[in-house]
């Protein structure tokens, strides 16, 4: 359930006349001739009893006991609403006012009336007059011959009577201090509760501007009805299930208890009905009304005895299936048939696991428990279920909480995180009408779910055999079998030598028993944890650590001698590794290529280089990359999977060429499309872009590995200048810079250089016309801006400390480094160490100015302004002309060129207004260069089509 109604609600606040204004308007006029011929010798109070057009208002002044002070010597002034103005009101409103007719009603009244005979003549625009109710005061307005009072007409003026004037008006006046329905709330003892979740949910305001509002109110005892911690649990998103059960208490109408009727359906602002039920009192949805109509003057309030619960407010299950990060979650909860219960009423506490958190189960686990999901699956879920609302700020270290499933999971808290068994709570306490959710990262496993009750049966040893697991040697895996012995149901293997990273495969399918039952096989790691499960003869696993495993063999659904095929022939037990001789276990094997591995995982290429394909490398030292400036390998660091990843790349063909491929003169391609050029003197003396090759043929199972003694860096890298181009978000900056002729020295020439860089909407945010200016002074005020925005060296982010910093201006920039992130000057680092070979960039969001250059130094001469930008087809353009110019432009695009050249002649003093169609421009950022007789403004422009 989403919050429309609630924004809807919030956008019809006023009131709104129904009837035609014309209508009423001679219908006043009308009534105010007839009065004026039958007020002779009456009071006020008489001209009002007297009039057909006031009897509402008489009417109020009766039942609020006014009717005398209205008879007495006076004088009084009375702006009097017709029937009409009262009708356009809110339906049931006044019958509201009615229930309360000396409170609320009395004050709506006195405010229509003010001390002294004042004649229309008498009134002035924009005065202030009193009221009898005390505190308000009225406006009035008048515009011509209309007089206006607040928002009302006064349609029918100077009404004279003994004891003051009658001033007849098209709308009911409303003190400001007139009480709503949220008032009610606050001002009540018994609500306490309601009025902290009206204002957590933002709702405080709709329910003072509402022009028609029936609230039904729990009491602070009804909220304590709820379960334990669930209001607690609401307001920990206040604006949304909290606010969709407070809007399930609000309707967009106003009814009073006397419009009730038995089985009502009235729908609500959540958009769900409530039903009426009259018999023995008035009870909605069973909760009774203990107090009606208390009237406000935008609606009644009906105090009840329990907070209403909307069937579509959003439940447990809606949090796990609304979610992205929770798919897994939801199907295995649908398969489980736990749906049910997860969107049900109750009070629950669901520790939800990631679809992450499930892609890191033991190997086939999921698929097994899937097969069973009403019984193991459903079980395991159930032990993530808690049968109350724990808010992670109640959960203590080391308390036990008992799940659904009857098992218990223990809570830690370390420094601020929490875990629940081993699994962190990653995000904490998203409520939901029936409990709270926290996601965690890791499934939690109940004991006994995987069978670990092995017996010590006789089996021949592997260790013994064959010195432990098979180890990969030049690229080939051996196959250790046993040929001599047959496994056995719920027997266990205790295997050495595991390697962490490479994977293996142990098999019972081959023996005469092999396949005559249903075999469950498990493997252990060194300290217990599972790490694969399968429900075959065969089990293939990737080895998370190095040292000893437990690999068993049970039965499926039989644990320790309850098999029924302990002690028969099942199977020769055989223990294979899979070969993991690729270009990167090479790399990653090596004393002397720490660096290329880091580099290689940081830029996420390990997984490319591990797998398919045919790739030679040439793979530079540690030593080689000591030789590069320690500076410029942090910062590439600092930025791995773009111009990291570039110069890797440069190094890797996507060919296998062992050295006796390569000839002198060769250029081979490499993976980022740049080439480098072979030269073979003798058999082993090849170099490559003049790097030595210092040991050659490196062979793996998807390429070759060749090293060298120095770092190739490609003719092409990108460079801060390249960053901004680039961006989608810096187009400004771009045309800046260019126009400045600042793009070279940016692209390398200055030497290593660090840019704050200003996006787009930094620009934008400058004063009207300071970019115009900085604009036309390009080799002046513009590259003085831009300098400020560069320090020397490269600057990544880690680096960055508090101080004060020169810039290539000269002038120095105050930078702030905290926990809160990074400022400069006047602008927030919002995107840090963007790597270019020359420097980095960080994204700013506002552009700094020199304290040196000020704002009038550098402000539009002319005014100039151009709309709609961006533009289409056409565009305006309008100059403020001082003197009569002749005025020219260029259209200039971001690689200098002009594309468009219109001259518009010789133009008078005072505003100049051009339309200018634009249909033959392409996409794009554009400068307007207008040359107005001898000076020139420039302007940016985008042409979107």
């Amino acid at each position: 359930m989403n919050l429309d109604a609630k924004v809807k609600f919030v956008e019809n606040l006023n009131f709104k006349p129904k009837c035609n204004p014309m209508k009423k308007f001679l219908l006043s006029i009308l009534s105010a001739v007839a009065l004026s011929f039958a007020v002779q010798g009456q009071t006020i109070y008489s001209v009002i009893q007297n009039s057909s057009e006031h009897t509402i208002l008489a009417a109020a002044i009766d039942a609020s006991n006014l009717a005398g002070a209205l008879q007495g010597p006076g004088p009084l002034t009375v702006f009097a609403p017709t029937d009409a103005a009262f009708e356009a009101l809110p339906e049931n409103l006044v019958d509201v006012l009615l229930t309360d007719p000396t409170g609320l009603l009395r004050d709506v009244v006195l405010y229509h009336v003010t001390p002294g005979n004042i004649a229309s003549g008498s009134l002035s625009n924009g005065q202030n007059i009193s009221t009898l109710l005390a505190g308000q005061t009225s406006t009035i307005t008048i515009d011509g011959t209309t007089i206006m009072i607040n928002m009302a007409t006064v349609t029918g003026p100077d009404v004279s009577a003994t004891n003051g004037v009658v001033h007849i008006i098209d709308a009911v006046l409303i003190p400001s201090n007139a009480e709503t329905v949220y008032d009610i709330i606050v001002d009540s003892d018994d609500h306490n509760t309601l009025e902290a979740a009206v204002n957590a949910a933002e709702l405080g305001g709709a329910l003072q501007d509402g022009e028609a509002l029936t609230v039904f109110a729990p009491t602070d005892a009804a909220f304590a009805a709820l379960p334990e911690n669930l209001v607690n649990a609401l307001l920990e998103d206040p604006t949304g299930t909290l606010a969709e059960v407070l809007l399930y208490h609000v309707v967009g109408a106003i009814a009073p208890s006397s419009t009730l009727s038995q089985d009502q359906a009235i729908t609500t602002l959540f958009g769900e009905d409530v039903v009426v039920d009259l018999v023995g009192g008035v009870f909605i949805n069973g909760a009774e009304v203990t107090v009606a109509d208390i009237p406000a003057i935008n609606g009644v309030v009906h105090v009840i005895d329990a907070v209403l619960v909307p069937d579509g407010a959003t439940t447990i299950l809606d949090i796990v299936v609304n979610s992205d990060v929770h798919n897994t979650l939801e199907a295995a909860v649908l398969a489980a048939e736990l749906d049910g219960t997860l969107s049900g009423p109750g009070t629950f506490t669901l520790f939800a696991p990631t679809d992450d958190a499930f892609a890191a189960l033991p190997e086939g686990l999921v698929d097994i428990l899937l097969s069973d999901p009403t019984g193991d699956l459903a079980d395991i879920l159930l032990y993530h279920v808690a049968g109350s609302i724990e808010l992670a700020a109640d959960l203590s270290d080391g308390q036990v909480l008992t799940t659904v499933n009857g098992q218990d999971v223990t809570v830690s808290i370390v420094g601020e995180d929490v875990f629940i068994n081993d699994a962190q709570v990653t995000v904490a306490n998203l409520p939901a009408i029936n409990g709270v959710v926290h996601i965690i990262d890791v499934v939690l496993v109940p004991a006994g779910a995987v069978c670990v009750d092995l017996a010590s049966g006789p089996y021949t040893n592997f260790n013994t055999l064959f010195g432990g697991a098979p180890v990969s040697e030049f690229g080939v895996c051996p196959t250790n079998q046993i040929t001599t012995f047959e496994a056995w149901a719920s027997e266990s293997y205790t295997v050495d030598n595991f390697v962490a990273g490479q994977e293996y495969t142990f098999s019972i399918c081959e023996g005469p028993g092999a396949g005559s039952w249903d075999a469950e096989l498990t493997v252990f790691d060194p300290d217990g944890g599972l790490v694969a499960i399968a429900q075959d003869c065969e089990i293939t696993w990737t080895a998370p650590v190095d040292g000893t495993y437990l690999i068993g063999i049970q039965e499926v659904g039989e644990c320790d001698d309850s098999s029924t095929n302990q002690g028969t022939d099942n199977g020769f037990p055989t223990l294979s590794c899979t070969s993991d001789n690729t270009v990167f276990t090479i790399i990653s094997n090596s004393e002397d290529h720490n660096t290329l591995e880091a580099a290689i995982l940081a830029a996420e290429l390990a997984g490319t280089l591990s797998g398919d394909g045919t790739f030679t490398v040439f793979a530079p030292t540690d030593a080689a990359f000591a030789a590069l400036d320690p500076v410029l390998l942090e910062a590439l660091l600092a930025d791995p999977t773009n111009l990291l990843a570039d110069i890797l790349l440069y190094h890797v063909a996507p060919i296998t060429a062992l050295s006796g491929d390569l000839t002198d003169g060769q250029m081979v391609t490499t993976v980022n499309g740049e080439t480098v050029t072979i030269t073979v003197n003798s058999p082993t003396d090849i170099l490559v872009n003049d790097v030595q090759v210092t040991v050659a043929d490196l062979e793996a199972d998807n390429g070759v590995v060749h090293v060298i003694d120095a770092v190739l860096l490609p003719t092409e890298l990108t460079t801060v200048y390249d960053i901004v181009v680039n961006s989608d978000v810096h187009n400004t900056l771009e045309i800046a810079i260019n126009t400045a002729g600042l793009d070279a020295a940016l692209s390398g020439d200055a030497g290593n250089v660090t840019l704050f860089a200003p996006t787009d909407a930094a620009f934008d945010a400058l004063p009207a016309g300071l970019l115009d200016a900085l604009l036309a002074d390009p080799s002046g005020d513009l590259t003085e801006v831009l300098l400020y925005h560069v320090i020397e060296g490269f600057n990544i982010a880690a680096n960055i400390t508090s101080g004060e910093v020169p810039t290539l201006f000269g002038e120095d920039i105050t930078v702030v480094a905290d926990a809160n992130g990074v400022t400069v000057e006047n602008a927030t680092v919002i995107v840090t160490d963007l790597v270019g070979i020359n420097g980095v960039v960080h994204v700013i969001d506002a552009v700094m100015v020199p304290t040196t250059l000020s704002v009038s130094e550098i402000a539009a001469v002319e005014s100039f302004s151009v709309f709609p930008n961006p533009a289409n087809s056409v565009m305006n353009v309008e100059l403020e002309m001082v003197t009569s110019e002749r005025i020219s432009i260029d259209f200039v695009n971001m690689l200098g060129q002009v594309v468009k050249s219109i001259d518009l002649g010789q133009r008078s003093a005072g505003l100049n207004r051009e339309v200018i169609d634009i249909q033959d421009m392409a996409d794009g950022f554009y400068l307007m260069n207008v040359t107005i007789g001898n000076d020139q403004l420039t302007h940016k422009l985008q042409v979107v089509r």
